[in-house]
């Protein structure tokens, strides 16, 4: 890994009210070419998995955290294009890829769905999901219990992202549907790590209006 990249204080102003960010969150597949600022991409990231005082903001069974965060950067203010590991307990990035794997993330859906490649930025959510089985294999049935609980952790972070997209008045959509194998290459994953859910995000051509679709 390169030297790692401290990203701005997530801490940042927020005015919109819990109730509010719950009925605004929404899935919008259209994002502006505008890039993305770094200081939203911090308050993604930290709102998703960040660390204060050894806790996470999504919650983990047994406080394993299997669950890993990659940034997969094409359109982020002040943040060359590339793969980057997020590190909870500091707020920072690491390089691990120096390339533009939008294109290839893309190629990795199932079906069409160009809103991959077009987001400015794709936050991969992965699991070592084999460990997890591994930590929990006393629990019935048959090891399953911590590939259930790794998904599950995974959702979790999930819903947050969803709610600080809508917080931040940014779009953001979940996507499942692609190929386990194709996904893991663009992202030169290491060891066990697979990947669950990409999570695209980049600002919206309308904050007013949903695009393509919402859910």
């Amino acid at each position: 890994m390169k030297e790692m990249i401290h990203l701005p204080d997530p801490a940042g102003r927020n005015d919109a009210r819990f109730a509010d960010v719950l009925v605004n969150r929404q899935t919008v597949r259209e994002f502006s070419p505008e890039p993305l600022a770094l200081e939203t991409v911090s308050r993604l990231l930290f709102a998703a998995q960040g660390e204060v005082d050894g806790r996470r903001t999504a919650p983990s069974a047994g406080a394993f955290y299997p669950v890993q965060l990659f940034l997969a950067a094409r359109q982020v203010a002040g943040l060359d294009n590339g793969v980057y590991a997020y590190m909870p307990d500091g707020g920072a990035l690491a390089c691990t890829r120096s390339a533009d794997v939008s294109a290839a993330l893309e190629a990795a859906a199932l079906e069409e769905q160009s809103w991959v490649g077009k987001s400015a930025a794709v936050i991969a959510i992965v699991a070592d999901v084999a460990a997890a089985c591994e930590k929990f294999h006393e629990q019935p049935p048959e090891g399953e219990r911590g590939a259930r609980y790794a998904h599950m952790e995974a959702g979790a972070i999930a819903q947050n992202l969803y709610l600080q997209c809508a917080a931040s008045g940014i779009a953001g959509v979940l996507v499942a549907g692609f190929r386990d194998d194709a996904a893991k290459a663009a992202l030169q994953l290491p060891g066990n790590l697979k990947p669950l859910i990409l999570f695209c995000v980049g600002n919206s051509v309308d904050a007013g209006t949903p695009s393509q679709g919402t859910s």
